[in-house]
């Protein structure tokens, strides 16, 4: 058996142990939930939440925690 494409997950952690949530500035239109591995589950909850709301214009103002230029 040749094997065409293969993938191995990766692991990371922030200093402050949150995950980035969000629009990255460069990528317009494209929603980020990059979680950590401590409490992924939780945060992939979060996450779907605050880009849902996010992605139908509304007002989240918890995205301030999880954004990329903290």
């Amino acid at each position: 058996m040749e094997f065409e494409y293969k993938y191995k997950g990766i692991y990371g952690n922030t200093d402050e142990g949150l995950p980035y949530i969000g629009e990255y500035k460069d990528l317009p239109n494209c929603y980020f939930s990059l979680d950590v591995v401590r409490n992924g589950i939780l945060y992939a909850t979060i996450a779907f939440k605050l880009l849902r709301d996010l992605y139908f214009n509304c007002d989240v103002p918890e995205l301030e925690i999880f954004r990329f230029d903290r």
